[in-house]
């Protein structure tokens, strides 16, 4: 049994027995762990109130040699994100983020730059509203691929490297994990003659709520319209949220509703590497 101490962020918590919980926390040095916690739902407890997710806490385990579960001992606030527990339970956009974290990251496995990364999204959409949320969930999952060694590519053709103009619209299908344009498009077409192939798909009617349950996507081929593409191509190059934001906002044919695209496609892409 290993006594360990380190930074994490409170992604979830349920009941258990009498006022003991279980918590959901992502850690800087051990991944993924859900561990049980005397206290968690006695009303007057502090533990109870610093809790909540999204916290960023400084927490003690006693943790079983190569287990992912364990128990907590103590625990006190580094960061309570107020301005996002406001929020919280009614809106649907932090739920990506978990949707993401607890599919994308396996329980116990270790990602110190995936913390860093999380640490930097949450920090800055806690300021950025309804905008930045988009584009934090944009940013993140493309620096999440990353990461992994995984670059979708979206500033060319993933087939013949042509580089997008500006008003070109591109082309996704699950079978190529990249865009296409037009011409590699007409010739995927004429080589695969039975895909069931729709350009009338617009990602708007994407369903992806409630995202507890598997992702269901479309077996075909997705229209990528230049503003949506555009979102994802900053996101990818930018190296910081800031920079991704403040690029985004500058551009003016991109309003909320390709933010909202961009991020459902992101997730679509994400979703046969889970």
């Amino acid at each position: 049994m290993l006594q360990v101490k380190t930074r994490g962020f409170i992604l979830d918590k349920a009941p258990g027995y009498g006022d003991e919980g279980e918590i959901t926390i992502f850690t800087e040095k051990y991944g993924i762990l859900r561990v049980v916690a005397s206290g968690l739902y006695r009303s007057s407890a502090k533990l109870s109130a610093w809790s909540e997710p999204p916290s960023l806490v400084m927490a003690d385990f006693m943790l079983p040699e190569g287990s992912s579960s364990g128990r907590l001992m103590t625990l006190s606030p580094l960061n309570l994100f107020l301005e996002i527990r406001t929020n919280f339970g009614r809106i649907s956009w932090y739920y990506f983020y978990l949707f993401i974290l607890n599919n994308f990251l396996p329980v116990g496995i270790k990602s110190l730059n995936l913390f860093k990364l999380w640490e930097e999204t949450l920090s800055s959409i806690s300021f950025s509203g309804k905008v930045g949320k988009n584009i934090g969930l944009v940013y993140f999952v493309t620096r999440l691929l990353g990461n992994q060694g995984i670059y979708p590519g979206f500033e060319k053709c993933v087939s013949c490297e042509h580089q997008w103009k500006e008003d070109e619209n591109a082309y996704f299908t699950f079978a190529e994990q990249g865009l296409l344009c037009g011409k590699c498009l007409k010739n995927y077409r004429d080589n695969y003659a039975n895909t069931d192939y729709c350009l009338n798909y617009s990602l708007e009617h994407l369903k992806l709520l409630p995202l507890k349950k598997p992702l269901v996507f479309p077996q075909g081929i997705l229209r990528i319209f230049p503003p949506e593409r555009k979102v994802l191509e900053i996101c990818e190059k930018s190296d910081s949220f800031d920079r991704a934001y403040a690029n985004v906002n500058s551009c003016h044919k991109i309003n909320d509703l390709c933010l909202k695209k961009a991020r459902n496609f992101m997730l679509l892409f994400l979703a046969p590497l889970m």
